[in-house]
């Protein structure tokens, strides 16, 4: 949706009721709302800087989770060139945050203005050495790209036959996935300049990614499990529950075995999570040391 600049606007909103009547049978009815008149002024410079100063350091320090994710939704609304290279900065690199706060940067990003730019922060973001590319950082830049320009709308929105439909949107997909293969490739080449952490949480990324085969995915798992002591736990975990056909094989019996022998989660809200992760570990254990010795 076009943003609107600086200016004097009437604002008004349509809906459609279902309206019930007695003893008669409903209709739809468009109904309009009364008019109001708006001003817009032109944006302060100096305290949209000083909002996003005061969002960021909320964001390295938050006193709670709650605190987190309204300071990312400051930066996400404040619509600038500034705080939108800081959205593409962030996204997903506060590992452990809760996921509403990656959520408001991602939304930062699609909903940016300056869509160029944010397609241009977060490639620059690909290669940086302490960022971590995860899949949904892959997925949302793939996606910016492919919406950055008319091109990629259906032809005559709301005209095309099933058919037509059908042939645009695989053609779309197939296009997305050569498009998230491209931007893999990049990182692959920037993964010697990262550090430790952003490495392994690049490989878990490359993993994780649905790209329509897993060709790609394959050739990382030695490096993967090379890394692993340098995951997060959180991306170690769906990993394991989510991915494990392809990390299947004997360099995981000794991970598996680590997980499986951890003590029960001392804080009750994490003990559904947690056992069940653990017995997850378990089963696979079983399933490789029973491999191994037939």
């Amino acid at each position: 949706m076009a943003q609107a600049g600086p200016g004097h606007y009437r604002v008004w909103a349509v809906s459609d009721e279902r309206i019930l009547r007695k003893e008669k049978p409903a209709v739809w009815e468009r109904i309009r709302s009364n008019t109001i008149e708006i001003d817009i002024e032109p944006p302060d410079r100096a305290w949209q800087g000083q909002q996003l100063k005061s969002a960021l350091e909320a964001l390295t320090h938050p006193s709670s989770a709650e605190e987190a994710r309204r300071a990312a939704r400051r930066i996400r609304f404040l619509n600038t060139q500034d705080s939108t290279r800081q959205l593409a900065a962030l996204f997903w690199t506060l590992y452990g945050e809760p996921d509403n706060v990656g959520f408001e940067l991602m939304f930062g990003l699609i909903e940016s203005p300056y869509r160029p730019l944010a397609i241009e922060a977060m490639r620059s973001e690909l290669s940086a050495p302490d960022h971590g590319i995860t899949e949904d950082f892959l997925s949302t830049l793939v996606n910016l790209e492919l919406t950055a320009d008319f091109t990629g709308d259906p032809p005559g929105a709301g005209g095309l036959s099933h058919q037509e439909a059908t042939a645009f949107w695989n053609s779309r997909g197939v296009n997305r996935l050569e498009m998230m293969k491209d931007e893999m490739e990049r990182v692959i080449g920037a993964l010697p300049r990262k550090t430790a952490r952003a490495r392994a949480i690049s490989l878990s990324g490359f993993v994780m990614a649905q790209v329509g085969d897993d060709s790609l995915a394959k050739r990382v798992i030695p490096a993967l499990i090379d890394a692993w002591q340098d995951l997060p736990s959180e991306f170690q975990r769906r990993l394991i529950e989510s991915r494990w056909p392809l990390l299947a094989g004997p360099r995981m019996v000794p991970i598996l075995k680590e997980v499986a022998d951890r003590p029960p989660p001392a804080h009750i809200g994490d003990w559904m999570t947690q056992n069940e992760y653990r017995e997850i570990a378990r089963q696979h254990l079983a399933e490789l040391t029973s491999g191994l010795r037939q």
